[in-house]
């Protein structure tokens, strides 16, 4: 497993900053090109046409509450870069699997990661439970 380690997405990234959109063009510039070069750096590689699994594990930078909703908007323009790098179409995700990750020492008490980060590890997806002919049998069934 390669787990890829990102930095913290930029708060005005995140959908419910009310920053207007017309002045977020360079926040989103940098962090698609901050995602192009940790994937390049990284090395993966993924043959044309494959289908992938993608898993976010959030560590926050602090204890205050957060939606993965929010982070997953932030990280939009990471995942714009991390996909050009591969040379790949973002659609080409089957799974997107979100986990936080709340470190704890000895005594048990959450300690966050200075500064915060994503992790994002991708992989090829494998079919774990067919959704699809679950689907086709309510369709049918509605018919």
């Amino acid at each position: 497993m390669t787990l890829i380690r990102f930095p913290w997405p930029n708060p005005k990234l995140s959908s419910n900053s009310r920053t207007d959109r017309r002045f977020l063009t360079a926040d989103r510039q940098q962090a698609r090109d901050t995602g192009y070069w940790i994937t390049k750096d990284a090395g993966l590689r993924f043959p044309e046409g494959s289908l992938l699994e993608l898993t976010i594990v959030i560590s926050p930078p602090d204890r205050r509450h957060r939606d993965d909703d929010n982070i997953l908007t932030a990280f939009k323009s990471y995942r714009d870069g991390i996909f050009k790098a591969l040379e790949l179409d973002d659609s080409a995700v089957r799974r997107t699997v979100i986990e936080w990750y709340t470190p704890r020492t000895k005594s048990g008490i959450h300690t966050p990661e200075k500064g915060g980060a994503l992790y994002v590890n991708l992989k090829e997806y494998q079919e774990k439970e067919n959704y699809h002919d679950e689907i086709d049998k309510r369709q049918v069934g509605e018919t």
